[in-house]
């Protein structure tokens, strides 16, 4: 697997809240290898691409409270999805967002980042909003691994 030069979550992460019309963002999908812009399609919220080991995360504006001004299948990029032990040795190389480190245990990221603001033991994540974004750590079924590690826009409720 080839992975695209801007595999990165700081190359991604500026572009938070920018509508897939935006040039920088375009510029980003294209240096990505993408000819195309991820489209939402009709009665669809969301559209994704993998990038290296990210998933680019696309939304519907209006779930951000942009109620229809950007067009019909237009989104924004809301979210990326690092992935690091659910992809093995082809997991994400790259630097980590908020001081995480690809070897934190679910004890050492809650001591570093705080008590979580949402967490589930069954399905073993937790979530803190730090600097206003979710950001969710999904472990092993042991907490000793971070599989995958999201950093989403809050949704308007």
């Amino acid at each position: 697997m080839k992975t695209p030069g801007n595999a990165s979550y700081a190359d991604w992460a500026r572009h938070f809240g920018k509508s897939t019309l935006d040039p920088g963002l375009v510029a980003e999908f294209r240096a990505a290898g993408l000819t195309k812009v991820p489209v939402i399609r009709r009665d669809d919220v969301h559209e994704s691409e993998d990038i290296g080991a990210l998933t680019v995360n696309v939304m519907d504006p209006s779930l951000f409270g942009n109620k229809g001004r950007l067009g019909q299948g237009v989104g924004i990029l809301a979210g990326i999805a690092i992935h690091l032990g659910d992809y093995g040795d082809l997991g994400y190389a790259g630097p980590l967002p908020f001081s995480v480190d690809r070897g934190d245990t679910r004890k050492s990221l809650r001591k570093k980042l705080g008590r979580p603001d949402d967490s589930d033991d069954d399905e073993c994540w937790d979530e803190w909003i730090i600097d206003g974004l979710e950001v969710t750590a999904m472990y092993s079924d042991d907490f000793a691994d971070i599989m995958t590690l999201t950093v989403f826009l809050p949704e308007e409720e």
